[in-house]
């Protein structure tokens, strides 16, 4: 269907989740940890929308990261799509309301975006650097896997509020 307006929903969803995580990143600053929780916004929008939908609601949150966190757009935005992309294709094998599917695919998305921004860095010379990297690795893991829950859970609550909540897959 081309004209289906859940996308607007959830990238609201996307939009309140962004900004909850910096909410959180702003709350744990003093202690110098720094969570990536960018897992969750790729893969569960891929399990509600059409291909279309998925392509829009990607776009803008993609957009919406590059404009709250410092990362390169031109690696941010091919990367968001192809994870999107390999998602929405692979979602006939995956069962939705399965959350431990859904928190293994955003866990290993997150792993790889961190794991590259790692190798990517300019300054990746010193060992406290690497030390940094590997803490705020481990803890936004962890953290990845309680944000997939309540988002899936956030994400379900508002589209049935709004009666979007798809019976079936597409």
């Amino acid at each position: 269907m081309i004209f289906d307006f859940r996308w607007i929903a959830v990238f609201l969803v996307n939009c309140f989740a962004v900004f909850c995580f910096q909410m959180l990143n702003d709350t744990l600053a003093p202690h110098s940890v720094y969570l990536i929780l960018l897992g969750p916004l790729l893969v569960i929008p891929a399990f509600y929308l059409g291909a279309y939908g998925t392509i829009i609601n990607t776009t803008l949150t993609a957009l919406l990261w590059i404009a709250a966190y410092p990362v390169n757009a031109n690696v941010f935005l091919p990367f968001c799509l192809i994870v999107n992309t390999f998602v929405f294709l692979n979602r006939s094998r995956l069962v939705r309301n399965l959350n431990t599917q859904i928190i293994t695919i955003a866990f290993a998305v997150n792993l790889i975006w961190i794991t590259w921004m790692a190798l990517t860095a300019p300054d990746n010379k010193s060992p406290a650097w690497w030390g940094r990297i590997v803490m705020d690795g481990i803890f936004s893991q962890i953290a990845v896997i309680i944000a997939c829950i309540w988002l899936h859970s956030f994400l379900q609550a508002c589209l049935k509020l709004v009666h979007l909540l798809p019976e079936t897959d597409d």
